[in-house]
């Protein structure tokens, strides 16, 4: 999908993980699980059309969902190192 510079959106996350408890990090709605630990620093950029974009975290006891939106994709760093995720652009149903 291509955007115009004015309708596009960046919107970047730092989760510093401070837990052992938590393990886990789940992309949606890519439903890609990807495994974190105790120090790790993840940060995510989504990239997406310009209206509604944020990216939406919801911490359990033992993973965080990150769910960005609507016809965005997400690339996921941990420690610096750049992950290849399944995160694509998925059509509106």
């Amino acid at each position: 999908m291509s955007y115009q510079k004015s309708d596009k959106a960046e919107v970047n996350v730092l989760i510093k993980i401070s837990s052992k408890k938590i393990s886990q990090l789940v992309l949606e709605p890519w439903g890609e699980e990807i495994q974190i630990k105790l120090n790790d620093e993840v940060r995510m950029c989504g990239v997406g059309p310009a209206a509604n974009s944020f990216i939406e975290l919801d911490c359990g006891e033992e993973s965080i969902c990150v769910t960005s939106w609507k016809d965005s994709t997400l690339s996921v760093s941990i420690n610096g190192n750049t992950l290849d995720t399944a995160s694509a652009v998925i059509p509106s149903l």
